[in-house]
């Protein structure tokens, strides 16, 4: 069994929007005046995400502005300035690590009383201006449609990733797996990485030109955002079939037996109201997510496979031995078998598999200045330990895997604006700044075992009770005088008796936990009788 846990605590500070944190980006940018290019200062720039005002700037004496410490996923952005239109650019696309440029240009307005919004839909561009390190992001509309739940899954859809083998671990530009490091909303992940896909909000690989902020990494970066909260309830559930199993037969599309829950949910969980009562925006909201999984043989063989047939196996283990007539060897009965002794079966016996992981995230409107976030994650897996040794005589008794992982976190980041004295052209105090605080906990935890003798070390291996009968031994000894005298010099023994069915836990009653083993003894005891 191995447990481990970790707790961090993390303090960074930001000057000028040069330093990222972990798993965030920050948004740069232009106004400008539509008609003759001239750069607008004092312009209102307000970020939403699911109905929630996240982030608000105010663009500088030049228009020019920054938000740094940006959660990367879709955002609309609002711009307005007096004497112009209010402009709204729908699902602007932030990226972790990176800055991510935006520049808005503002049509002049025409008077009217009721001004109209000019709405538009962001286009990602071919090629970020900002560079920054190589690699690549997947958003979660691409997620969606991807048939990889899996962050390595969708990592390897990346240039420069590749599938090491069929464990589902990964090599970036021919690293060994090891030295990929994995981040979940900005925390170094040690354990599993398993999430439920709905919610992923995007996946980040850098492959090269590492920033500092993950400078420990040798090999490649695989960075995971969740999804967070909306202002409006929203939730959805999904399930996956391939079949079902009755008995020891499956029927469905194939004889694997694959079975997916998964679903997700969101929404305000406290509002702010106004003067009337009414509910305006959000304090605190939520996302929660989660799945199931249920398999019954996650590794099929490209040929079918072969055990023992029910009968056989039962005469094995009762008559595991058999004496050579003519040499009084003895010799094992399951070197006699034959091909009627064996069933075909259309699935790895005995290797079911269950799987599990969840995800969740609380955000507290505290104004768009600070960002106020708590997180969790974790996943569970258990299945039977499959053995290419026991699989032709003995998959009834696979082991047993277990292991979970469990995380938690969270942020506080407080960002200060850049307000300046208009006319004047400079800058009042600290500008395009931020720090941020972190704490997060982690555990996992892994165990195999056998699902008849657990944690009761003496069980395994144990075959019976053998007792020993024994009686003084003598050697001559030759006195100086020529005499020999008979010398006590130690004991011999006269007799090893075993019974196969003791009391092996002291209930009085005869319970030995490992018939199998304990039926070959018991032969070579009764071939055997002198």
């Amino acid at each position: 069994m191995l447990k481990r846990f970790t707790l961090v605590f993390t303090a960074v500070l930001g000057i000028a929007g040069t330093l990222f944190s972990q798993g965030l980006g920050t948004i740069q940018g232009k106004i400008k005046d539509k008609g003759n290019g001239e750069l607008l200062p004092f312009t209102s720039i307000i970020f939403e995400q699911g109905g929630i005002v996240k982030y608000k700037t105010e663009s500088d004496f030049d228009g020019n502005y920054k938000v740094a410490s940006v959660t990367p996923g879709l955002y609309n952005v609002k711009a307005s300035n007096a004497g112009y239109k209010t402009k709204q650019i729908n699902d602007f696309l932030v990226k972790s690590n990176i800055i991510n440029f935006l520049d808005i240009d503002l049509d002049v307005s025409d008077g009217n009383v009721l001004e109209t919004v000019e709405i538009v839909t962001y286009t990602v561009p071919l090629i970020d201006k900002d560079g920054g390190p190589s690699g690549g992001t997947v958003t979660r509309d691409q997620i969606a449609k991807m048939p990889g739940r899996s962050a390595q899954a969708i990592a390897n859809t990346i240039g420069g990733v590749a599938s090491k083998d069929g464990s589902g671990d990964i090599t970036i530009r021919g690293a060994r797996s090891d030295a990929n490091y994995y981040f979940i909303d900005g925390v170094k992940v040690r354990g599993s990485t398993n999430l439920p896909k709905s919610a992923v909000e995007e996946i980040s690989v850098i492959t090269g030109g590492m920033p500092a902020n993950y400078g420990d990494a040798t090999g490649g970066i695989i960075s995971i955002t969740t999804r967070g909260p909306s202002s409006k309830f929203f939730g959805g559930i999904e399930y996956v079939t391939s079949g079902y199993k009755f008995g020891e037969k499956t029927y469905g599309l194939d004889h694997y037996g694959y079975n997916l829950v998964e679903g997700s949910v969101s929404g305000p969980l406290l509002m702010k109201k106004d003067s009337t009562g009414k509910k305006v925006k959000p304090l605190i909201g939520f996302f929660v997510s989660g799945n199931y999984s249920n398999i019954v043989d996650n590794r099929p063989f490209v040929t079918d496979q072969y055990i023992l047939t029910d009968s056989t196996r039962a005469d094995l283990l009762e008559n595991p031995l058999r004496r050579n007539p003519i040499t009084g060897t003895v010799l094992y009965n399951t070197d006699f078998l034959t091909s009627s002794d064996f069933r075909l079966v259309k699935y790895r016996y005995n290797a079911e598999a269950q799987s599990g992981s969840f995800a969740g995230k609380l955000d507290f409107s505290l104004g768009p200045q600070i960002t106020l976030t708590f997180g969790g994650s974790g996943d569970f897996n258990k299945g039977r330990a499959y053995s290419y040794d026991n699989m032709l005589f003995n998959s009834s008794n696979n082991g047993m895997s277990r292991d979970y992982t469990v995380r938690a976190y969270g942020r506080f980041i407080q960002r200060f604006s850049n307000k300046q004295a208009e006319g004047e052209g400079k800058k009042k105090g600290i500008s395009n700044a931020y720090y941020s605080l972190m704490v997060d906990y982690q555990r996992t935890s892994s165990k195999n075992y056998d699902p008849k003798h657990l944690d009761d070390i003496f069980k395994y291996g144990y075959v019976g009770r053998f007792t020993t009968y024994r009686e003084k031994s003598y050697g001559l000894l030759m006195l100086p005088s020529g005499t020999g005298v008979l010398e006590h010099n130690g004991y011999r023994d006269t007799l090893v008796s075993f019974d196969p069915n003791p009391d092996f836990d002291g209930d009085g009653n005869s319970d030995n936990p490992n018939q199998d083993l304990a039926a070959i003894t018991s032969q070579y005891y009764t071939f055997f009788t002198d």
